[in-house]
């Protein structure tokens, strides 16, 4: 489901996941990747990026919004 912007989304922040896993800015660029997938419809990776996040991340500040996310696939 994803077209040209969208798919170039979900990759720019995939690239910048593989990147730059020292960044400070990385739970921000992991959440964005949750909301993309949620965004486009793509179940699959939507829900194992959101797992992923929740591992990664369980005393977020996000993790509430990534928890309804997940309930409302």
């Amino acid at each position: 489901m994803k077209t040209g912007r969208s798919a170039a989304a979900v990759e720019l922040l995939k690239d910048f996941s593989e990147k730059y896993q020292e960044s400070l800015l990385m739970e921000k660029a992991d959440f964005s990747l949750c909301l993309a997938y949620v965004l486009h419809k793509d179940k699959k990776e939507a829900k194992e990026s959101i797992d992923k996040f929740i591992k990664k991340y369980p005393d977020s500040k996000k993790i509430d919004e990534v928890k309804k996310l997940l309930k409302e696939l």
